[in-house]
């Protein structure tokens, strides 16, 4: 027999809307429809949105982080697992490093990468084709920075152009016992990830204070720090 297959919802594709505007929030769109056609018919308020920091959060890239991250972990346990020692007290050190490892990773496992697509840069979006399930991002204006991570208090903090990171986190109630002074990363409204602690705070940023890994305990000290980078670019979060 003939048998009939309706593509017709294949050429229909469904997308998310959120932040700072007006109206609904998920869009029919017909597939091959690009960023600018669809802001063009989502009405904003410019005095509350900065639209030129829109994101994409993608499933496609969400699903490819993940993966990436898993490969990572298990590298890193296979790694721990393999490595020959030579006495007893090795034996003691590599038992007590396996278990942190493994403790870590069923940590980092969890995670969730959020599929950040940056299209904004410098007031320019760029006008990409739509994926299906793409959440559109419209930042609010704020004059707030979120300061959190390895840090004491971590909460919001109103913007001061004259501020340093460091004022942030003083402001946060200073660095954890567990913080890396040296590793902060900032996520900007845009999305984009900036791994500079004398980077300038804008308006909108978060100020993450990244775990430190003591060299004395683990071998695989450079292997895990790559993976909390890895997972603070993917999540915007810091994994201890």
């Amino acid at each position: 027999g003939v048998v009939f297959n309706d593509d017709l919802h294949a050429q229909v594709i469904d997308v998310q809307v959120s932040g700072s505007y007006l109206g609904p929030s998920y869009f029919a769109i017909k597939k091959g429809t690009r960023l600018h056609d669809l802001l063009a018919h989502i009405p904003i308020n410019p005095e509350l949105t900065d639209n030129k920091s829109v994101y994409i959060l993608r499933k496609s890239v969400a699903e490819k982080q993940k993966q990436i991250l898993v490969d990572s972990l298990d590298r890193l346990e296979r790694s721990v697992f393999t490595v020959p020692v030579s006495s007893d007290g090795a034996v003691t050190i590599r038992a007590k490093e396996a278990e942190m490892v493994m403790l870590f990773s069923e940590k980092a496992r969890k995670v969730e990468p959020l599929g950040k697509v940056i299209v904004s840069e410098l007031g320019h979006t760029a006008n990409i084709i739509l994926e299906k399930g793409d959440q559109i991002v419209i930042p609010h204006y704020t004059d707030l920075i979120q300061v959190g991570g390895e840090v004491l208090m971590p909460q919001a903090v109103v913007y001061n152009p004259n501020a340093s990171i460091d004022d942030y986190v003083a402001w946060a109630g200073g660095f954890s016992n567990r913080a890396d002074d040296e590793k902060i990363f900032i996520v900007r409204a845009n999305g984009n990830v900036i791994f500079d602690a004398t980077a300038k705070i804008a308006r909108g940023d978060q100020v993450i204070v990244l775990p430190k890994v003591d060299a004395k305990i683990m071998q695989s000290v450079k292997d895990i720090t790559q993976i909390i980078y890895q997972i603070a670019v993917a999540a915007n979060v810091a994994v201890n």
